[in-house]
């Protein structure tokens, strides 16, 4: 664990090496970091934990699924390639995603998920769990999640394949220009006959190619998930180093095609799928010492199926733009270093179109249900106190939304503002504690508001008239700095939170087979982490817990809390091999929010062993749900389980 603020330099370059780090290197289950909301830099505004491919064992289907090994993280909604997350509790659109610095904006009411987004793609992937989220603005209330794309200097190439209808996958990276260049020798002074060469100038292109398919998994008892999944991509990275800076950019684009939508309905009452979903992520960013300037667009367009079995079907097809700017420049103010930015977010053509079909497949209706779009408009400072052990970090956001929707001819404008205030200290000779107070914001989504329609879930009826959230919240973190006693060394960390939650958005029911939304009066959400690391070169032990627990104004639970859950992992590195065990253990809960269902205990164990080969090859030999538990992934009362034992091989070279 890392508490003081000096340890954050370029976390962008750690996630670099990361990528090429060696099984003999010492095991890592989870960094924390401090980072800045836009260029990562030695900025201490954000407190992230950070997990890779290699830190541990999981279904691997999205480097979503990796997110869930920390601590504060856990599965919400159903199953399958388009499982989402949520963080302390706060899941849907309480949650920022981001891919490569790219806002990822849908209207799913399960929440975002990142099943486009290959894992093959991914260096790195982080969760902001504290307020300091804040710094993201509108969408980021409960948390924020950024997924960092690899960047390769070699060719590298891997295949896998998985028993249990998991699937196989090919992935395929290949720099397609490198080359440092050096312009000729220029005069550094025109009256003088002295010269000097100018800035060195480093540029590269990579291109990544991947390719992935799954069957329908099964469970522990045989029974058929709906898993199934086909899906390509490929992704293009650029560098230009300028005399003034670095020039990024970077074009993703995925493709996916009869996407099972996994619940506990298949196969008897509704069979819910993606027949298609494609995407298309871009950015173009400068940054120097003086600056920093990011373009970007993500464009989506998929379809929905959902099959009531014996009575009808309806294929909803969804399509959204969304563009953007952000800038942040350093600012000095009463002699503290800060920064100083403004983001302007804009959704375009937000479309949503439902055809309702017979079992002659005959058309009973077709109707577009949204047509929306929305900007959000945001400014935004940090300010930041250093010395001595002790740092004290303030932010502030203000924003502005407009929201509008042709079919109803309404609209909606807004503006909120939002910021934290984070005090830390070391306590010689163990200790460093650090205090958060921090005010955040969401507002309703267009979908929320306006969608009325079919979903797999059932029916859902939007409200208009939604007011946004306001969240309130307090965070008290405990770290013991590490001790040393021999070669072994030793760390803990103690987070403890509350939120409270004004004009809480939560789904509720119409009739048992429809939904809609309401603003509760106030809701309030509290819990704590504890973590421990014991680690040497070659071993290291990894111990952590989670509880949550929140209610409403009238004392009913709400929706997407994390279940309580001891998490226990052990890696042993020997000179060529790298052995891996994560064994989980989640109490029975019973007491659920709504739309949920109580939740059985569970033992799940996952093990790999990864060994070096020869002529640069490696393999790595797996095994998730090792001990075939039959158990759900999330509360939700739609989820079905999760699939039972699988084994898997992987080989990779580069």
């Amino acid at each position: 664990m890392i508490t003081a603020f000096s340890a954050a330099r370029s976390s962008v370059a750690a996630a670099d090496d990361a990528i090429g780090r060696n099984v003999a290197d010492p095991p890592l289950e989870e960094v924390r970091v401090f980072a800045s909301r836009y260029r990562q830099t030695e900025d201490p505004i954000a407190l992230m934990s950070m997990a890779k491919e290699d830190d541990g064992i999981n279904l691997n289907r999205t480097p979503g699924d990796w997110l869930e090994q920390i601590a504060g993280v856990a599965f919400t909604g159903q199953g399958g390639l388009l499982q989402s997350y949520s963080v302390r509790g706060f899941g849907r659109a309480r949650l920022r995603t981001e891919v490569a610095g790219v806002p990822i904006l849908t209207d799913r009411r399960a929440g975002n998920s990142v099943g486009f987004l290959p894992p093959d793609f991914v260096a790195q992937a982080s969760v902001t769990k504290s307020a300091s989220s804040a710094l993201y603005g509108a969408g980021a209330m409960g948390g924020a999640g950024g997924f960092q794309l690899k960047e390769v200097s070699n060719t590298r190439f891997s295949v896998d394949a998985r028993s249990n209808g998991l699937g196989t996958g090919l992935s395929l990276f290949t720099p397609l220009v490198s080359s440092p260049l050096r312009s000729s020798a220029s005069p550094s002074n025109p009256r003088s006959s002295s010269t000097q060469a100018s800035s060195t100038q480093a540029r590269s292109l990579s291109l990544g190619l991947s390719a992935r398919r799954a069957p329908n998994s099964e469970d522990a008892q045989g029974a058929s998930l709906n898993t199934e999944f086909e899906q390509w991509a490929s992704y293009l990275s650029g560098k230009q180093e300028l005399a003034s800076g670095t020039l990024n950019a970077s074009w993703l684009v995925s493709r996916g095609s009869e996407i099972g939508k996994s619940n506990a309905q298949f196969p008897d009452q509704r069979v819910s799928s993606y027949p298609q979903d494609d995407h298309s992520v871009a950015k173009l960013e400068f940054f120097s010492d003086k600056i920093f300037a990011r373009v970007y667009h993500h464009y989506q367009d998929w379809t929905t199926r959902v099959q009531r079995v014996g009575e009808r079907e309806n294929l909803t097809a969804y399509r959204a733009t969304t563009s953007g700017f952000i800038a942040q420049t350093p600012v000095t103010l009463f002699t503290l270093d800060g920064t100083a930015g403004v983001e302007w977010l804009a959704r375009r053509n937000v479309e949503i179109d439902d055809r309702e079909q017979d079992l002659n497949d005959d058309s009973l209706i077709v109707q577009r249900l949204v047509d929306g779009e929305e900007d959000f408009f945001g400014v935004f400072m940090d300010q930041r106190w250093e010395t001595q052990g002790k740092s004290l970090v303030a932010l502030a956001r203000y924003d502005l939304v407009d929201q509008r929707e042709s079919r109803s001819d309404r609209s909606e404008d807004d503006d909120q503002w939002s910021g934290s205030v984070r005090f830390a200290s070391d306590l010689p000779p163990l200790f460093a504690v650090s205090a958060e107070l921090a005010r955040s914001y969401r507002f309703p989504s267009l979908s929320e508001r306006y969608f009325t329609g079919a979903t797999p879930r059932g029916e859902v009826v939007g409200n208009a008239s939604l007011k946004p959230e306001v969240r309130r919240s307090a965070e008290l973190s405990l770290n013991l700095l590490p001790l040393s006693r021999g070669s072994w060394e030793f760390s803990e960390a103690v987070s403890e939170y509350r939120r409270d939650i004004d004009y809480y958005i939560e789904r509720i029911a119409l009739s048992d087979s429809a939904l809609t939304f309401e603003n509760l009066s106030n809701a309030s959400l509290e819990g704590f982490e504890v973590e421990f690391l014991l680690s040497q070169a070659k071993a290291s032990h990894s111990l952590s817990y989670q509880w949550q627990q929140g209610e409403d104004d009238t004392g009913n639970l709400i929706a997407d809390l994390n279940p309580p859950s001891f998490r226990y992992a052990l890696e042993l590195t020997g000179q060529r091999f790298h052995l891996m065990s994560d064994l989980q253990y989640r109490p029975a809960r019973n007491r659920a929010g709504p739309g949920e269902q109580n939740l059985a205990s569970a033992w799940v164990w996952s093990g790999s062993i990864r060994r070096e080969l020869s002529l640069g090859w490696r393999g790595e030999f797996y095994i998730t749900n090792l001990t075939d538990e039959l158990y759900r992934a999330s509360a939700d009362e739609l989820a079905p389980v999760q699939p039972g034992r699988a084994v898997g091989l992987r080989l990779s070279w580069g």
